[in-house]
């Protein structure tokens, strides 16, 4: 049975995730993030305010004690907006890593396809062992390494013995 050359990929640009296009995911997590720090500027304002009045009502003149609650809503707005953002680009990050390995996984079971099918017209007990065992090796990374999602201790990687410190 004659082997065929595998097929040839043209590298495209990747489209964005589930059809959505980035403008459009940007700008949704833009105006979330400035809603969220808005909403948290407003609470710590009203908050504050209500505490003052409730503990101590005769504190320092109106127009000072507001405008220091301001800038404390301000802030807090602001580090709010900053975490928020931080945040979401991880889990941006996160899901595109997800994907990538997902699609990996994909590809490269789809390329060890053919390998594992050829198995059976090889006469070559050795080399059916050499073949079978790599394959077998490649779908365990695959099933145990590829997806695994808190990273390993180091006495694992130490016992592991394929991570060097340079």
């Amino acid at each position: 049975m004659p082997v065929s050359n595998p097929p040839v990929h043209k590298k495209t640009p990747r489209a964005p995730a589930q059809g959505v296009s980035p403008e459009i995911g940007e700008s949704s997590s833009w105006r979330f993030v400035a809603g969220a720090a808005a909403a948290v500027g407003v609470v710590s304002f009203v908050l504050t305010e209500l505490l003052r009045y409730l503990l101590v009502p005769d504190i320092g003149r109106v127009r000072e004690r507001l405008l220091a609650e301001l800038l404390t809503a301000l802030i807090l707005s602001g580090l709010t907006a900053k975490l928020l953002q931080i945040s979401r680009e991880r889990q941006r990050l996160m899901l595109a890593r997800m994907q990538v390995i997902a699609e990996m996984n994909h590809h490269i079971r789809n390329a060890l396809s053919p390998v594992s099918l050829t198995l059976d017209s090889t006469e070559n007990q050795q080399l059916r062992l050499v073949i079978s065992a790599a394959v077998d090796r490649i779908d365990w990374a695959l099933r145990e390494i590829l997806p695994r999602e808190i990273p390993l201790a180091a006495e694992q990687r130490n016992k592991l013995g394929y991570f060097q410190k340079t």
